[in-house]
């Protein structure tokens, strides 16, 4: 082989260029493959795109299924005569939709104009707005425009909740599904359709959604009649309902405004005369913004005590009969769009409360006040503090909060403030709200319908909605309203009493508890009938019957039925068993207590001929588009026949009127002066006591052939007695007897109808049997008089209680055989009670009372006696030895039998 240099160098430079060929190939490969996995790449990152934006796409919802009608409508409320009285708003449901057709043009142009000027041409993407945005945001860092179209926006709103995603993935998918459902949509819809939508839904502050509530809200005018100023203003609020609110931040608003009018000029939607116009009422338009907000402020007023009851019947009726969850009731309710028809009648519900503030139904001393408070602060070492009204009574060491003018409270609160605060503490708000005492509730039913037409919770303003309404969730102790339906509705259907029936009024004692009347404890009447026991509100007697003729479960029953609901059997609070199975059952001292509306509606039952009727508040509901969502399903039943209800109602009729004293007493009528100036009536009062014998509760319920009242009054602080605090004790009916007047005026008066089964008979009271003429009728202390009976409990038997004892003028004792000047006295044949009664003295003891006579005991002449009667006339015999009576009255009527 050959070494030499020349061979060496030339075999060298060979290897040369052989090493760059090689290079060169490698190179080249590395290349090919680099290119191939770029491709590839591309393909996978196309092939993932194209996975992933049609993955989107499949989780979007169906173009068909979308639905971007405003939600969250405010639901209304109507009375029985179809006037909108009230409308139910919440938070995203402020809004009234209204047809395209009443949109002006400047507002449309506004809208589109400053939100998306393509509007009328693109396909419900702008991709021009798109690109612009994305170039801004290159070169500057920052968007200049948005790029969401209006079509866009309204998807996002009314389908996608506002787009509140969490997350920059969340918030590409729905922006991604947004744009492919806005081009569906424009697809599907026309631009005007597209545009009224969302014009009717947009937030624009102050809880206003759509422009309709907007213009109400700022302008208080309907949204047809807005200028090209007041629309300019409205568009500029959409981009920032908050910032550009135009009363909390008209600067702010203004200029907003000023670039509307300035791209509308810019467009060509308005002329240069316009703009200027527009320009020139900026001004203007912002104190008129600021003076209706004064207005609409003033105007304010929470929900009346009648839509508290209507909203709360319709929520507990959604749950029980549709299944609504209480969250979901509540949302259906407030924003449902919702028409509620409504029993109130307007007329009814203006007099109702007239009369319950009316300061001439009440006494110059019921105008006392008690007082909510709350007050914010911050110490001086930096804690924060809420103190409310019971921490001033804790405080300032106050047994009641009860004042006699409103200055009173100030006086208090300045002096807790004092005590609490010192010179660096810092207070953020307080508020005090003034209550007036003591309070009173009232209710009026349709009792042929179990209509609730008209109801008032309290005395006073009214400062907040879903308040405590007294009328229907307060609960006291109703007194003796409940005699009538605890204990002679069930005695007299079921047990065979009538009313004349005789009770013994003596003193009673059952299982340790002993029973009272309201007058002098050492005052006993001694034998009295059931109507008497309803008219003058007889404790004792009443409680005799229920528990001697009526039983105690009986009783209980009859009050469920009559729709008394807080009744307790019993249960078990601190380790003392409560239960309302005792005599206190009979005379309304409860556990729990009762509301007024069950109460009244137990009396609308006797009033509806003993039919009982649930009271309602609202009849239907209907759904934004008219279709029926709700029917009352009202509980009807009968608690007790015709001629039970009819026989109570003439009782009670009697005790609305001027009747002679309880046997001569100081005993009267207890609801008398409720009496009405031309319709019969009957009703019946009550009154709670506390341990003391003081009245802590007032109540009196009535009725008519039209309708039924009831009335309640006392402290909201049911410890408080009202004897000592308000000396008059009949203004609760007072109110009763107002409204009543003036509801009935116009009506002709009827009374209450007899039924066929009942029938009258003259009977004597003492013994409740049928009156002996010339006998029964002489005593001044008996009362014979014609009472009602259903036709198979007529008394067959005549009094024997009276009896006609001769006595002897000369010596004013009982007679013997040889008395001759004589005369007649009335006493009873009764057994001699264990304390002395108003009886007592007229109580028949053979020799004993009276006395016999000692001057006459053998025979002086022959000359037959002479009997006088106590007018001095001969005592006439007939043939059987009966007295003749001189003259019978003629047959008398408690209630009008028409």
């Amino acid at each position: 082989m050959n070494y030499s240099r020349e061979s060496v160098s030339s075999r060298l430079k060979n290897t040369k260029g052989t090493g760059k060929k090689f290079t060169s190939r490698i190179v080249l490969h590395a290349l090919k493959i680099l290119f191939l996995a770029l491709v590839l790449a591309v393909v996978i990152a196309g092939g993932f795109t194209l996975g992933t934006v049609k993955g989107i796409i499949d989780m979007s919802p169906e173009p068909e299924t979308l639905n971007v009608t405003p939600l969250g409508i405010a639901s209304s409320i109507y009375d029985a005569e179809g006037n909108l009285t009230e409308t139910l708003i919440q938070s995203g449901s402020n809004r009234d939709p209204v047809a395209y057709s009443q949109f002006p043009d400047n507002l449309i142009n506004a809208f589109v104009a400053i939100e998306d000027e393509r509007f009328w041409t693109h396909e419900g993407v702008d991709i021009r707005g798109m690109l612009r945005s994305m170039a801004s945001l290159l070169l500057s860092g920052h968007l200049n425009g948005g790029a969401s179209t209006i079509t866009q926006q309204l998807i996002k709103n009314n389908f996608f909740g506002g787009g509140r995603e969490n997350g920059w993935g969340a918030r590409f998918i729905r922006k991604f599904q947004e744009q492919y459902l806005a081009m569906k949509l424009d697809q599907e819809a026309s631009k005007e359709d597209i545009l009224s939508s969302y014009l009717n839904s947009i937030n624009l502050g102050q809880n206003c959604l759509g422009v309709q509530v907007a213009s109400q809200r700022y302008f208080r005018k309907d949204v047809s009649e807005l200028t090209l100023s007041e629309c300019a203003c409205i568009a500029g609020i959409t981009q920032n309902p908050y910032h550009y609110n135009p009363i909390t931040f008209p600067e702010e608003n203004a200029e907003r405004r000023l670039s509307v009018l300035n791209h509308m000029l810019d467009q060509e939607y308005i002329s240069q005369a316009e703009y200027d116009e527009a320009i020139a009422d900026t001004e203007a338009l912002y104190v008129r913004i600021q003076e209706n907000n004064l207005i609409i402020k003033e105007n304010a007023v929470p929900y009346t005590y009648f839509t508290d009851a209507v909203i709360t019947s319709v929520l507990n009726d959604l749950q029980e009969d549709l299944g609504y969850s209480a969250s979901d009731a509540f949302t259906l309710l407030y924003s449902g769009g919702l028409n509620i028809y409504t029993t109130q009648v307007p007329e009814y519900q203006e007099i109702l409360d007239e009369e319950v503030n009316n300061p001439a139904n009440y006494p110059a001393d019921a105008f006392q006040y008690s007082f909510t408070y709350q007050v914010n602060a911050t110490l001086a070492d930096g804690r924060t503090v809420t103190y409310t009204h019971n921490n001033v009574k804790r405080t300032l060491d106050l047994g009641y909060l009860l004042f006699d003018s409103k200055e009173a409270v100030d006086e208090t609160v300045e002096r807790f403030k004092a005590e609490v605060f010192g010179e660096k503490d810092v207070i953020a708000d307080e508020k005090i709200t003034y209550i007036i005492q003591p309070q009173l509730s009232a209710i009026l039913i349709d009792q042929n319908s179990g209509h609730v037409l008209a109801v008032t919770g309290g005395r006073g303003d009214k400062t907040t909605s879903r308040s405590l309404n007294r009328a229907t969730n307060t609960y006291r102790s109703p007194g003796s309203t409940f005699k009538p339906i605890s204990t002679f509705a069930p005695a007299i259907d079921a047990k065979g009493l009538t009313l004349s029936t005789v009770v013994e009024d003596l003193p009673f004692t059952y299982n340790g508890t002993t029973i009272r009347n309201w007058w002098s404890s050492d005052l006993w009447m001694g034998n009295c009938n059931a109507r008497q026991a309803l008219i003058y509100s007889m404790n004792v007697v009443s409680a005799r019957v229920f528990l001697n003729t009526v039983g105690i479960e009986t009783g209980f029953e009859y009050l469920e039925k009559f729709g008394i609901s807080s009744l307790v059997r019993s249960k078990e609070v601190g380790g003392k068993i409560y239960t309302d199975l005792g005599p206190a059952l009979s005379i309304g001292a409860l556990t729990d207590g009762a509301n007024l509306l069950e109460v009244t509606g137990a009396y609308a039952t006797i009033a509806n001929k003993g039919v009982y009727q649930e009271p309602i508040f609202y009849t239907h509901v209907t759904d934004h588009d008219g279709n029926l969502l709700l029917v009352k399903e009202q509980e009807t039943h009968r608690v007790i026949k015709e001629s039970t209800a009819y026989l109570l109602t003439s009782a009670m009729a009697d005790s609305m009127k001027e009747m002679p004293t309880l046997k001569g007493t100081y005993i009267s009528a207890t609801s008398s002066s409720a009496a009405l100036n031309n319709m019969p009536a009957a009703g019946k009062s009550g009154t709670s006591t506390d341990s003391a014998g003081k009245s802590r509760d007032f109540w009196f319920i009535g009725y008519t052939r039209y309708f039924t009242m009831g009335v309640w009054s006392g402290y909201d602080d049911g410890g408080i007695s009202l004897t000592g605090n308000v000396t008059e004790e009949a203004y609760h009916k007072n109110v009763w007897r107002e409204v009543m007047n003036r509801i009935h005026e116009g009506l002709p008066s009827i009374g209450f109808v007899m039924p066929e089964d009942v029938t009258t008979a003259r009977i004597c009271s003492l013994s409740g049997k049928l009156a002996v003429p010339g006998v029964c009728d002489h005593d001044p202390n008996c009362q014979v008089y014609s009472e009602f009976f259903t036709k198979d409990t007529v008394p067959t038997e005549s009094c024997d209680i009276h009896v006609m004892v001769k006595m002897c003028r000369d010596t004013n004792c009982e007679a013997t055989p040889y008395c001759t000047n004589l005369y007649l006295k009335m006493y009873y044949n009764m057994p001699v009670p264990e304390v002395i009664t108003l009886d007592s003295e007229y109580i028949y003891k053979a020799g004993i009372a009276p006395a016999l006579c000692t001057r006459h005991t053998h025979a002086t002449s022959p000359t037959p006696p002479v009997i006088y009667d106590e007018n001095g006339l001969p005592v006439q015999y007939d043939e059987n030895g009966n007295i003749i009576p001189r003259d019978v009255p003629p047959p008398e009527t408690t209630a009008d039998p028409e």
